[in-house]
């Protein structure tokens, strides 16, 4: 949990840096949006790190790869929908 705080901090102070980097000025905005969703995700990834290594080390190793299988599945249809712009036909159909 205190990993994911110190990164959170880190992406937060970084941001600002963005300016500074020498960077095309219409893609800061952009990369602000992306950085604050990495920010707000930080803590729930932590804890399902923290969770993972904790079920293998008690060699509960099934679970942890049901549910990788299972994640890398819905990202790969997500990446599909989102990639191709499927979106805007899924909602109207």
């Amino acid at each position: 949990m205190s990993v994911g705080i110190i990164l959170m901090a880190v992406l937060l102070l970084a941001m600002p840096l963005l300016y500074h980097s020498g960077q095309p000025a219409k893609i800061i905005p952009d990369t602000v949006s992306f950085l604050s969703i990495m920010v707000i995700s930080m803590i729930p990834f932590m804890a399902f790190q923290t969770l993972r290594e904790v079920s293998e080390g008690l060699s509960y190793t099934i679970g942890v790869t049901k549910a990788t299988i299972i994640a890398n599945i819905i990202n790969i249809a997500l990446n599909y929908v989102f990639i191709k712009g499927l979106w805007e036909y899924l909602r109207w159909a």
